[in-house]
């Protein structure tokens, strides 16, 4: 058994327990239906996938509540699902984080990441060891909104080239967790203390930190 297998204060259960089943209650047993009519718990300890693409409101006052983000509940599938939550849950503590939100790819989850807090004119300075597939992201589709990636030297380790790609108009440093293909492990320390200095977010592609099981960026000061 490793470490990781151990208990977590942090998740209030081990690492690999919370893999299985963080996020989810399982079904209560009581009134177990049989059949295709059974009605009831049916006590799975795993979650369902739910595949409906619409769910029913109390009334229309109910129904008036959840679009205007006044009660919290589901709408519609495809902003949010059951099923879903219970990943999105998952991620969030595996990752140490509160909330998480589930895309289809990770350039989705890049693009709306940078793109809550960018727009035509401003930049952001990203390291240059990356996943191919982010760094034609950043060099091509970003370059059209009119954001312009800045690249510095290394996986964020080399403060100096960092700080001198940043301007008035810059809006986040970006990194990867164990960069692609070098394997470059950022400076997270220095990193925190740099953005920190110019008040910028650190965003960092976790994908090799394998949701929180070798590393967890936002316990190192990762936004």
């Amino acid at each position: 058994m490793t470490s990781k297998d151990s208990y977590d204060a942090s998740l209030g259960m081990g690492f690999s327990t919370a893999q299985l089943h963080q996020g989810h209650k399982p079904e209560p047993v009581e009134n177990v239906g049989w059949g295709w009519g059974g009605i009831g718990g049916g006590g799975a300890r795993a979650p369902p996938i739910y595949m409906t693409t619409s769910y029913q409101f109390n009334d229309a006052a109910h129904g008036a509540d959840l679009f205007g983000l006044r009660k919290l509940g589901n709408i519609y599938t495809r902003i949010m699902n059951p099923t879903t939550s219970v990943f999105e849950d998952r991620v969030a503590k595996l990752e140490g984080g509160s909330m998480a939100v589930a895309t289809s790819s990770g350039m989705a989850a890049q693009l709306i990441t940078l793109s809550q807090f960018m727009q035509c004119g401003d930049n952001f300075v990203s390291a240059s060891h990356l996943y191919g597939g982010t760094s034609n992201q950043f060099r091509t589709l970003f370059k059209q909104y009119g954001i312009e990636c800045r690249f510095s030297e290394g996986n964020g380790n080399d403060m100096e080239s960092i700080k001198s790609k940043i301007d008035v108009n810059t809006k986040c440093i970006y990194v990867e967790t164990i960069g692609n293909p070098s394997y470059h492990v950022p400076d997270f320390e220095a990193l925190k203390k740099l953005a920190d200095e110019y008040e910028l977010p650190i965003v960092c592609d976790n994908t090799f930190g394998m949701c929180g099981f070798t590393c967890r960026p936002i316990q190192q000061g990762v936004h």
